[in-house]
């Protein structure tokens, strides 16, 4: 088992400086447009005007449930799935900065005895960086999982939590429906590492099936573990203690109380 334990999600690409978020896709050429108004892409394109800030999974949900049988989904889903998969390709991963809480969170992995780093991303960048500070290629390839694939190898999952109330159309939206799903041993993982942290990873309902079973854990049992929030500023904050809340079935102070809880701005 691990001793220290890193969650990486999309804030970790971000505080490198990459411009990595969904809002970021929709506005690149390598969207894809269409001149259907009731398609995906044209719901998401204005879902993004509205609210200046759209996430694709959980827009997925709405639009499954709003849309059961529409015939043109699937194939509208592979494409928008593909296009991301372009963008995020002709993304370069900054190097030489190692200034940023991302680049020290890195440092500290690759010092620790016996790192695990669970990547949410479908860049490069975590795999890169580890390499460039020198972990050796063995730990890398066992201690390094990319549990959603990487856009580089073109496995990705993009899809919904098991539990989301979407069509029964469109299974195929489901995360752990895809052929390269794998979370086994990440609850082990968690419960038994001396040190977890959660950088950039907003903990929300697309991924909530990973991070149950773990601070349900948390809210029942005392630990002598420190667990790091990295967050981005004060809103950040709140969202990201908000879906621990309801990760937890509402026992935060339980939490707070059973584990050293750390919360970390990297917005400073």
């Amino acid at each position: 088992m691990a001793s220290t334990v890193a969650i990486i999600g999309n804030g970790f690409d971000l505080n490198l400086g990459m411009p990595t978020s969904y809002l970021d896709f929709l506005r690149s050429p390598h969207f894809p447009a269409s001149q259907d108004e009731k398609s995906l892409s044209s719901v998401l394109c204005r879902m993004s005007e509205i609210e200046r800030w759209v996430d694709i999974e959980l827009e997925l949900v709405q639009y499954s449930a709003a849309n059961p049988g529409r015939p043109t989904f699937q194939s509208e889903y592979n494409a928008l799935r593909s296009a991301l998969g372009e963008y995020i390709n002709s993304l370069p991963v900054p190097m030489l900065d190692g200034t940023t809480h991302a680049h020290r969170l890195i440092q500290k992995l690759v010092t620790s005895h016996d790192p695990l780093v669970v990547n949410f991303n479908y860049t490069s960048s975590v795999r890169k960086l580890l390499e460039h500070a020198k972990m050796d290629s063995v730990t890398l390839t066992q201690r390094h999982w990319s549990i959603h694939g990487t856009c580089e190898d073109q496995n990705t999952i993009f899809g919904v939590d098991d539990q989301s109330p979407i069509s029964a159309d469109h299974p195929f939206l489901y995360k752990s429906f895809a052929p390269n799903f794998s979370a086994r041993g990440l609850l082990r993982q968690l419960i038994e590492a001396t040190e977890v942290h959660f950088f950039g990873h907003s903990l929300g309902p697309p991924d909530h099936m990973y991070f149950r079973g773990y601070f349900q854990h948390l809210a029942a049992n005392h630990t002598d573990a420190t667990v790091t929030f990295h967050y981005y500023g004060e809103s950040g904050r709140i969202d990201l203690l908000s879906q621990v809340r309801t990760l937890c079935g509402g026992r935060v102070a339980e939490v707070r109380s059973n584990a050293h809880v750390v919360m970390e701005d990297v917005s400073a």
